[in-house]
């Protein structure tokens, strides 16, 4: 059941930014999809007429739950069911930011023999659910490349990927695995205001719209991990 999806950042439950003293945060929630999935979120870009831009801090937590269903082709064995996916958050232009690898609750399945004596399709599917999973991703950013793609006038976006790297052993086995994944993630903007610029109180700014998830972004994200992964 890995089935990729293409969710726009306009479906997501975005937040309002906010600035409390020199600090900008952005927070987002992705609801729970079955992965490999792509999506995108947008941020305003710092103005640097308002200071010095010193960091950009991205976290994510993570949450996965896995269903699977097994069918046993050999003699009996037991299958162990492994979740896991890798959330990957990547710049408008595809450069990677930093990816997590979260692994779900391992499930054991002890299954009879099916090794043809009765047909190689007698044995039923078994299926199972509930393995679950969680994981966090938390990376700093001050080098002035890197803070670049955070300054400007305008929007920008942030592509996420989550992408299924589940796996069934044990045997000859016809089956799958659905792994479903959510996250939160936050961007936390720092920095030195001028002399000239206010600093009392806190504002409240509007998230800039979700932009919209092309079928372009999710090939080229795709083929970016599956070269990595070769």
């Amino acid at each position: 059941m890995r089935a990729v999806s293409v969710l726009s950042a306009a479906l997501m439950f975005c937040s309002l930014g906010t600035a409390r003293a020199n600090l900008i945060t952005y927070n987002y929630s992705l609801p729970s999809s079955p992965a490999t999935w792509v999506s995108s979120v947008s941020y305003a870009l710092f103005d640097p007429s308002l200071g010095t831009l010193n960091s950009a801090e991205l976290s994510a937590s993570i949450t996965t739950q896995a269903s699977y269903q097994v069918q046993n082709l050999t003699s009996a064995t037991t299958f162990q069911i492994v979740p896991m996916a890798v959330l990957g958050l990547y710049f408008s232009d595809f450069t990677p930011v930093s990816e997590t690898l979260v692994r779900g609750a391992v499930g054991l399945v002890s299954l009879p023999g099916n090794d043809g004596l009765s047909g190689p399709a007698s044995a039923a599917y078994v299926s199972g659910s509930g393995l679950s999973g969680f994981g966090t991703l938390d990376t700093v950013l001050t080098d002035p490349t890197s803070l670049g793609y955070f300054t400007g006038v305008g929007a920008t976006t942030l592509y996420v990927l989550a992408q299924d790297m589940s796996a069934i052993s044990g045997g000859l086995f016809s089956g799958q695995i659905q792994n479903n994944v959510a996250t939160d993630i936050t961007l936390t903007l720092d920095y030195t205001p001028n002399a000239s610029t206010p600093g009392a109180g806190s504002v409240v700014l509007p998230e800039p719209g979700g932009a919209a998830v092309f079928g372009v972004a999710c090939l080229a994200l795709l083929g970016l991990r599956r070269r990595a992964r070769r």
